[in-house]
């Protein structure tokens, strides 16, 4: 779990989010439903820039398992988000993203707003669960493993 802004190292793969007045409930930030949409786009951005995988495509070999969101800091209209994301574990046939979602208020102050963790289920074209490609694990390993900046 991360604790404090020092933990975040480890994420080398970033997305950058516009809150839209939509993405805002009655209390005027970000409603909770709409991290699971933000969550979603860093995921997809990750499969894009790690992998090659093409948005448009929808063809893609895993679903989602479970999703736990611990929220920290409600994100108001105006503020500018990113997404900070790794995979924290690869296994046989399943894989988690860690995400850790940060804000900057008007002030330009950031702030930590929320931590996820969706699990991901390599499944086939049937939906039956599958052992993860050789090919993304190859690719997962070494992105994950290189010291460069963040892509954004």
């Amino acid at each position: 779990m991360i604790t404090n802004m020092n933990d975040w190292h480890d994420f080398k793969h970033q997305t950058s989010i516009h809150v839209r007045y939509d993405d805002l409930d009655t209390m005027g930030h970000v409603n909770n439903k709409t991290y699971l949409g933000y969550l979603e786009e860093a995921r997809i951005k990750y499969f894009e820039d790690v992998m090659g995988f093409e948005k448009g495509s929808l063809e893609f070999g895993a679903v989602v398992g479970r999703v736990d969101i611990s929220f920290r800091r409600p994100i108001f209209y105006g503020e500018q988000v990113r997404l900070l994301s790794r995979v924290s574990k690869l296994g046989n046939k399943s894989f988690d993203i860690a995400t850790v979602v940060v804000s900057r208020d008007r002030q330009g102050q950031d702030h930590f707003s929320a931590q996820a963790q969706v699990t991901l289920v390599s499944v086939d074209a049937q939906g039956r669960t599958v052992e993860i490609p050789q090919d993304f694990r190859a690719r997962v390993e070494a992105f994950e493993a290189q010291g460069r900046e963040a892509v954004s």
